[in-house]
């Protein structure tokens, strides 16, 4: 089973296989003289650009989970150790800018 990190190198890269594509269609576009099949290789051209929009809604997609995860499990911890100091099982006191420090 892919994790999302492997999930999204594997994304990247169709990802780059399918911008491949697009690049040797507008290079055929380009070359080709029958107004028919010019055509027909535009409208391949928008099929082939939706996939590579999908694939980069994908890719979007599993980062904006894993940024989500990371600030909720940070979240998390903050409100742990919020808890945890009113309890008075550790003492967040530390965390604070000495006198000494500070301008004014």
């Amino acid at each position: 089973m892919f994790n999302s990190e492997d999930k999204i190198i594997y994304l990247e890269k169709e990802y780059r296989d399918i911008a491949n594509a697009i690049d040797a269609l507008d290079h055929e576009i380009q070359m080709e003289k029958e107004p028919f099949h010019k055509a027909e290789k535009i409208k391949r051209r928008k099929e082939v650009l939706g996939q590579l929009n999908k694939k980069r809604l994908e890719i979007k997609a599993i980062r904006w989970e894993n940024t989500k995860t990371a600030f909720l499990s940070i979240l998390f911890l903050a409100a742990i150790a919020f808890v945890a100091h009113f309890m008075g099982l550790i003492d967040l006191s530390v965390l604070q800018t000495p006198q000494h420090v500070k301008k004014m």
